[in-house]
């Protein structure tokens, strides 16, 4: 990342700070755009050229990971899952969140039709980002049922486990990201079914 980069990076940060400090604290429906660019230190103008509106500033808009962990998972040759968690977990041995403060964004997301559409936005983000992932690990194309399928079952563990976390449940995020990622693995067992084996 080169200097220009990280001070968009840095001030990118900055305003999602500010936004998320300021409704918890204030309530979604007091806090505008330009008390977020004031808290952020930066012009309501600037504010604009990053965010459309200011549910936008409330969730991250991807996944924070390395290249060297990319990397890594498309060097790898173990099983595919083992291989895709531990990229993944990196994003939260790097960056642990607040749990309160992601609590609160949980529950906001609840109540506030338009958060829930940047909401999902995300989510989608996030599978479209780990799919061109592992398209590439795959060596396919990243519209293939096999990424796509695999990258929205892991999104959806990823966010289970997050929700999960902020509610109070595991020692770490990452813990309960690996957790439920590993469980992918025998979701479609039944008890029935290991008693026929």
């Amino acid at each position: 990342m080169d200097l220009r980069d990280k001070k968009k990076s840095d001030t990118e940060k900055a305003i999602r700070t500010a936004a998320v400090d300021l409704v918890l604290d204030l309530g979604l429906e007091n806090v505008t755009a330009d008390m977020i660019a004031r808290r952020a230190g930066i012009s309501t103008r600037s504010f604009f050229n990053y965010f459309a509106f200011k549910e936008e500033a409330l969730l991250p808009s991807s996944l924070d990971l390395s290249q060297d962990a990319v990397d890594r998972f498309l060097a790898a040759r173990g099983p595919l899952l083992a291989d895709l968690t531990d990229m993944l977990v990196t994003v939260f041995e790097r960056h642990e969140p607040d749990r309160d403060r992601l609590r609160g964004i949980f529950e906001l997301a609840c109540t506030s039709p338009k958060l829930v559409l940047v909401r999902d936005q995300m989510f989608l983000r996030h599978e479209k980002q780990i799919g061109a992932i592992v398209a590439r690990r795959l060596g396919v194309d990243p519209e293939d049922d096999r990424p796509v399928l695999i990258s929205a079952v892991v999104a959806a563990a990823i966010r289970v486990a997050m929700k999960r976390w902020a509610r109070g449940q595991g020692r770490s995020a990452r813990t309960e990201v690996r957790r439920s990622l590993a469980a992918l693995g025998g979701l479609f067992e039944t008890s029935q079914s290991k008693g026929r084996a």
